[in-house]
C-alpha cells in the first residue's frame, strides 16, 4: 500500500505506506501541527448509497493515514512544507548509515537545537543523502502547490 497524492493543478507524488508516515512525523517533529483532512467533493460518487456516504461523513476523523480521496487545505499544505523545509540544514548531504545511533548529548543539543529526541535523530538519519534529501524537496515543492488529496 502506498499514498497516491494529486492536486487539482494536475501535480503528483507518491509516497510507500513507511515513507509516508516518516515524512509526517519528521514534519510534526519541525513544528507542523496537522489540521486534520476534509472529505474530497466526489467522494459521494465511490459510495453505493445515500447513506453510506452519510455515514463515512459521520465517521471521518480527518485521517492522513487512509487512501479516500480526502483532502489536505492549502494552508496544512503550506505548513506542512514550512516544517519540512525547516528540517533540510539539520539532515546532511551525505548518507549516514541507518543503524548508526546519532548520540543525544549537550554539545549535539548545542550545534542542532532542533533535535530534542532520538525519534527525531533517527528520522534525520532516515533522510540523510543526497536522493533522499533530493526527494524530499521535491515533495516541499510539490506541498507549495496547493491542496492535495490522498489516494
Amino acid at each position: 500500500m502506498g499514498y497516491d497524492l494529486n492536486n487539482s493543478n494536475g501535480k503528483y507524488f507518491r509516497w510507500n505506506m513507511w515513507g509516508w508516515a516518516e515524512v509526517f512525523n519528521l514534519a510534526c517533529a519541525y513544528g507542523w501541527i496537522p489540521k486534520g483532512t476534509e472529505i474530497h467533493p466526489c467522494s459521494k460518487d465511490r459510495f453505493d448509497s445515500f447513506e453510506d456516504f452519510e455515514d463515512y461523513k459521520r465517521n471521518h476523523e480527518g485521517t492522513y493515514f487512509s487512501n479516500d480521496g480526502q483532502m489536505v487545505s492549502s494552508e496544512d499544505a503550506r505548513a506542512f512544507s514550512n516544517a519540512l523545509e525547516s528540517s533540510l540544514d539539520d539532515i546532511p548531504d551525505e548518507k549516514l548509515d541507518k543503524r548508526k545511533s546519532v548520540p543525544i548529548d549537550d554539545k549535539f543539543m548545542k550545534e542542532r537545537a532542533k533535535i530534542w529526541n532520538q525519534e527525531k535523530s533517527t528520522l534525520v538519519v532516515r533522510f540523510s543523502g543526497e536522493s533522499n534529501k533530493s526527494y524530499l524537496k521535491e515533495f516541499i515543492e510539490f506541498l507549495r502547490d496547493g491542496a492535495f488529496y490522498i489516494y
